[in-house]
């Protein structure tokens, strides 16, 4: 079986595919940070205030957040790709782990961005729909298009995020809703709806009032 395990990952490995896929993901976890962040702008003073707007939590979050949403922004287009992901695997360990974003920010979800955050540090997803690719391209405007890198990247590129991040992290989610009451009583996803944290801004009375 081990034997097995490692031909396949060296067949994998070796197996180029367009990067096409791994642009859009990059594109997409982008945007899904992006709109987290904005939702933590909004609501900062509800989130991160001991007590709401009078005892103010430290003043320079929002300006980290601004910040955050800046690395986000060019994690979307691709731009000085390496910088950005670093910097936004940084924002994630430091935010949640050691500010009041902890006491709420600890599912799945988390578990689930920080890994990916992770992985996107070894991933080369600026080989599509990145303005890094068009840089270089411009840098150097008389050199012939067929040495330039090829958009296309290993095959584990795609199976490795979707085995571990959502495998690995999700399988104690999963064994839970096999024994949670509310889960087994086909209450799994109306119940989170009556929380505040997870209703944030979102109207769910459709949903609430079945």
């Amino acid at each position: 079986m081990y034997k097995f395990i490692i031909s396949q990952l060296l067949r994998l490995q070796a197996k180029q595919v367009p990067a096409t896929g791994v642009g859009i993901f990059r594109v997409l976890y982008g945007l899904v940070a992006l709109q987290e962040i904005i939702f933590l702008l909004y609501f900062n003073h509800l989130i991160f205030d001991p007590i709401p707007y009078i005892d103010v939590e430290f003043p320079m979050i929002p300006f980290f957040l601004c910040l955050w949403a800046i690395v986000a922004s060019f994690i979307v287009v691709g731009y000085r790709y390496q910088f950005a992901v670093i910097s936004n695997y940084i924002f994630w360990i430091v935010l949640v782990n050691f500010t009041p974003m902890q006491r709420d920010f600890d599912g799945g979800f988390d578990s689930f961005m920080t890994g990916i955050g992770f992985f996107l540090l070894f991933m080369p997803a600026d080989r599509a729909f990145a303005i890094d690719q068009l840089r270089l391209k411009l840098s150097t405007p008389f050199r012939h298009y067929a040495s330039y890198p090829k958009a296309t990247v290993t095959s584990l590129a795609y199976y490795l995020p979707v085995l571990i991040c959502l495998g690995f992290l999700y399988f104690d989610s999963a064994i839970h809703k096999l024994f949670a009451e509310h889960w087994r009583n086909g209450l799994g996803s109306w119940l989170p709806s009556t929380q505040p944290y997870y209703v944030s801004a979102i109207d769910m009375s459709p949903l609430l009032n079945i």
